[in-house]
C-alpha cells in the first residue's frame, strides 16, 4: 500500500489514502543503525547552560516528596498514624519537546500527547480533625507549615524558584527560534517531513485534536526520524547554548543567589530522606 498524502487545509491536517484502502500505513520500521526507539532519549542526553540554575525535575519532585513526608511524620506525630499527603508529582525535564519532539518511543505510542504516569491512589477526604491538625498554608501552627519549613527554611517560605533563569531560558528560546542557524535546519526538516507527506515548517508544528491518533502517532514518529537525522535537534540546542551562556554572564549574581536558596532546599530534602532511611 502506498503512504496517505498529507494535506493543510484552514489549519486542518487533512490525510487521504493513495489506495483503495481506508486506514494510514504504519510508520516503516527503522533499519538497525538508523534512528531506533531504543536506547536513551535525546532530551536525557543533552543538556542547557541555564539547567545549573535551574530546579530540576529530579530535584523539583525530591523537594516536594520531603515536604510530603515531613508534613505526614506531624500528623503522625499527632495521632493522625494513617494520613497520607497526594503522591508528589515529576515534572518533565527542560529539554522534554523544547524543539518538538525527540523521542522515538514515545511518539510510535502515544503520538503528539503526553505519555499517562501511572495515577497514584487518592489519600481520600480528610476528616474534620485532619484538616484542623493540617492548618492553612500560609498560617503558622499547623502541619501543613511545620512539615514545609522542614524543607523550605521558614514557615514562611515556598519553594524555592529561579526568576532570573527562567527568564532567560523563555527569552533564549525565542531568540534561538528565529535564528539563521536554526531557520536553515527548519528548511531542511520540512523537507524530510514533505517528503513522508507531511507539510509542516517546523518541528513544533503539529496536528489538529480531531486527526485520528494512528494517524497523529505516524506523524509523530516521521517528525522526529526527520528531527533526529537533519540534526535540527543539536543544532538548536548548540544556538540556543550559545545563547543562553552570553546571557548567564550578564546576570551571574542574582543566578548564583537563587542556585543558593535550591541548594538549601535540596540539602534539607536530603535530611528529611535520611530520617525515612531513603539514598
Amino acid at each position: 500500500m502506498r503512504r496517505p498524502a498529507v494535506f493543510a487545509v484552514s489549519g486542518i491536517i487533512l490525510l487521504t489514502a493513495c489506495s483503495s484502502e481506508n486506514s494510514p500505513q504504519k510508520h516503516e520500521t527503522i533499519k538497525s543503525g538508523e534512528i531506533n526507539s531504543a536506547g536513551t532519549p535525546w532530551s536525557e542526553k543533552s543538556h542547557l547552560p541555564i539547567e545549573e540554575f535551574l530546579l530540576s525535575s529530579e530535584d523539583a519532585y525530591k523537594i516536594s516528596n520531603a515536604k510530603n513526608m515531613a508534613i505526614e511524620d506531624c500528623m503522625h506525630a499527632k495521632g493522625e498514624e494513617s494520613f497520607k499527603m497526594p503522591a508528589a508529582v515529576k515534572l518533565p525535564t527542560l529539554l522534554e519537546r523544547r524543539y518538538g519532539l525527540s523521542n522515538l518511543a514515545e511518539a510510535e505510542k502515544y503520538g503528539y500527547a503526553f505519555p499517562e504516569g501511572t495515577p497514584a491512589p487518592s489519600p481520600g477526604p480528610l476528616t474534620s480533625r485532619q484538616k484542623a491538625l493540617l492548618g492553612d498554608r500560609g498560617k503558622p501552627g499547623g502541619c501543613y507549615v511545620i512539615g514545609s519549613s522542614k524543607v523550605t527554611g521558614r514557615a514562611d517560605k515556598a519553594t524555592a524558584t529561579s526568576p532570573h533563569a527562567d527568564k532567560i531560558q523563555s527569552e533564549s528560546w525565542r531568540k534561538s527560534f528565529v535564528d539563521s542557524r536554526v531557520q536553515s535546519k527548519f528548511e531542511e526538516w520540512s523537507q524530510c517531513m514533505k517528503s513522508k507527506g507531511v507539510p509542516y515548517k517546523t518541528t513544533m508544528d503539529q496536528p489538529e485534536k480531531n486527526v485520528p491518533m494512528e494517524i497523529q502517532k505516524r506523524i509523530a514518529s516521521d517528525a522526529v526520524v526527520c528531527g533526529l537525522s537533519t540534526g535540527i535537534l543539536d543544532e538548536w540546542l548548540h544556538v540556543e547554548s550559545e545563547i543562553q551562556e552570553k546571557m548567564i554572564k550578564g546576570d551571574i549574581s542574582a543566578l548564583a543567589k537563587e542556585r543558593g536558596e535550591i541548594q538549601a532546599q535540596i540539602k534539607n530534602a536530603d535530611k528529611v530522606y535520611k530520617l525515612h532511611n531513603i539514598r
